[in-house]
């Protein structure tokens, strides 16, 4: 007890101390978002062999540059209302910068994909989150369409590939029958299964009679 008034007086110029710097720190609010999505949905089709299949850690830097590339940022800019309506280029380009270095994309296993970014104001930072998931929805929409234009643009040329096949084979077929139509009969069949069908009855007919010949006996 002897120095109580003392440590009293430290602690509490250490808390005053420390009070001033917490509330010199400028205040910040996070929004954040998880998105469930099919990440590989993005780089590359839904049909296997088209392209070659893609790692998370590929998928999530694929993701990053997509999402936060210049237009896309610029469309936050005008979607979230940053910089009201008179925003000249380089005030444009530096939100642009600032938006890239604070928005984070990172990708949790597979599907999952989280969107994070924090702003002093909370409506701000709402607003570019907002914006960012309705940029991100039209993104895999697109892609999923693109992806489907392109399975149908496959699938329809290996159609089309199988029918010219078979249709090379009819006229093989054809041709065949035409060079050797003397081996044919007027239904189709070959000269010599008609004939292995033809002495096939004689043989069962004399078996017939062989088997009344001796009955008769």
């Amino acid at each position: 007890w002897k120095h109580k008034w003392l440590a009293l007086a430290v602690a509490w110029g250490v808390c005053v101390l420390g009070w001033a710097v917490v509330m010199a720190v400028p205040q910040s609010f996070e929004s954040d978002a998880r998105v469930y999505v099919d990440v590989n949905g993005w780089p590359e089709p839904r049909l296997r062999g088209l392209v070659v299949g893609t790692t998370p850690e590929q998928s999530e830097s694929y993701l990053r540059q997509t999402l936060l590339s210049r237009p896309n940022l610029e469309q936050v800019i005008l979607l979230s209302n940053l910089g009201g309506v008179s925003l000249d280029d380089v005030h444009r380009q530096e939100l642009v910068d600032t938006l890239a270095r604070a928005i984070k994309v990172t990708t949790q296993g597979d599907n999952l994909v989280t969107i994070s970014y924090a702003n002093p104001n909370p409506v701000v930072a709402k607003n570019v989150l907002d914006a960012l998931l309705t940029i991100f929805a039209e993104k895999a929409a697109n892609s999923s369409r693109a992806e489907m234009d392109k399975a149908q643009n496959f699938l329809s040329t290996q159609i089309a590939d199988y029918e010219a096949r078979l249709r090379k084979a009819e006229q093989d077929r054809a041709n065949f029958r035409k060079k050797y139509a003397s081996y044919f009969n007027d239904s189709g069949v070959a000269q010599p299964d008609l004939l292995r069908q033809q002495l096939a009855q004689v043989e069962q007919q004399y078996q017939a009679a062989l088997a009344a010949r001796g009955a008769l006996a």
